[in-house]
């Protein structure tokens, strides 16, 4: 709503976003990548993301960063940070499981959901949130009441 379509949005729709209603120190554009390219990507096009995922394969997504192997970790509970990436000067094999060869990385990104989500709230509620830009700003309106058209059409 905030770009103002329901389709076609990527990850530049989200950086804006975030630049704009979240706090950038937690949300820096490494945080954002590696978050929309490895899960959302993975979740919404394999239905699960990979066990380690090569970002040489993103070339274009990934230029300014070092090519890494990054593997991920879900926590249901608070951490410091809702999106940490952790960087290993070795490489680090992912543990035992069903696969015929090792497989290893170099980055760990570790992902708090109560986090996440308070974040996420706090960027529409917030003090300065969507909603309170919402009523300031006529562009934001238009861009709200064009999508609620097609979601809700008349």
């Amino acid at each position: 709503m905030y770009a103002g379509t329901l389709e076609g949005h990527g990850l530049r729709e989200i950086k804006d976003y975030a630049e704009k209603f979240m706090d950038n120190l937690k949300y820096d554009t490494r945080r954002l990548e590696t978050l929309y390219e490895v899960f959302r990507h993975k979740l919404a096009h394999l239905c699960y993301p990979y066990p380690v995922f090569n970002t040489a394969t993103k070339k274009n997504r990934f230029h300014n960063q070092p090519v890494q192997r990054v593997t991920w970790t879900v926590y249901a509970s608070k951490r410091k940070e809702p999106i940490e990436v952790i960087d290993f000067p070795t490489p680090q094999y992912v543990e035992r499981s069903l696969r015929p060869w090792d497989v290893w990385y170099n980055c760990r990104t570790c992902i708090s959901l109560p986090m996440l989500r308070g974040d996420i709230i706090k960027s529409i509620y917030g003090a300065s949130g969507y909603l309170r830009a919402l009523e300031g700003d006529p562009k934001l309106r238009e861009n709200f009441a064009k999508c609620m058209r097609v979601y809700f059409p008349p």
